[in-house]
């Protein structure tokens, strides 16, 4: 990345070229810089600017410079992320399980048929936890264990 700038630089009529541990410094700054931003959730170049003129020594030209490049890479980020969003199944954080009898219903009087009661804990990408019920026969719950030793099988080998 050093070499690449560097380049740049040389082939800019007029400019000068820092030495590659001053640009080092460059790029590790700025990247300290967008890590907090995207640690705080800084949503827009405003909020940016406001903490790179608090916590910063930049003059206003290079402020705004930063914040213009910040702007535009976040632009070209955030679709990849709608795009990752939406594209999620979200993660298994918990499954929980009890049996049952179903005694009687609407429909039957005498039913006195086994039932597994299922409860999965889902993730969304955005962290919020979705509660999914189901209700198993006990052949289709040791199905449905079969097929999650076989998963753990193929993960495993």
């Amino acid at each position: 990345m050093i070499e690449l700038v560097r380049t740049s630089l040389e082939s800019t009529p007029g400019a000068s070229v820092p030495s590659a541990s001053a640009l080092q410094g460059v790029l590790n700054a700025l990247a300290f810089y967008y890590h907090a931003a995207r640690r705080d959730r800084l949503q827009d170049a405003q909020a940016f600017q406001d903490a790179l003129k608090k916590h910063s020594s930049m003059t206003q030209e290079t402020i705004a410079l930063v914040v213009q490049a910040w702007s535009s890479v976040r632009a070209q980020t955030s679709d990849l992320t709608d795009l990752k969003k939406g594209l999620s199944l979200g993660r298994v954080v918990g499954f929980d399980w009890k049996l049952g009898v179903g005694v009687t219903s609407s429909v039957c009087e005498n039913i006195k048929q086994a039932f597994v009661s299922v409860v999965w804990k889902i993730a969304d990408p955005s962290g919020q936890i979705q509660h999914h019920h189901m209700e198993l026969s006990i052949p289709d719950f040791k199905e449905l264990h079969q097929a999650f030793l076989a998963l753990q099988n193929q993960l495993h080998s």
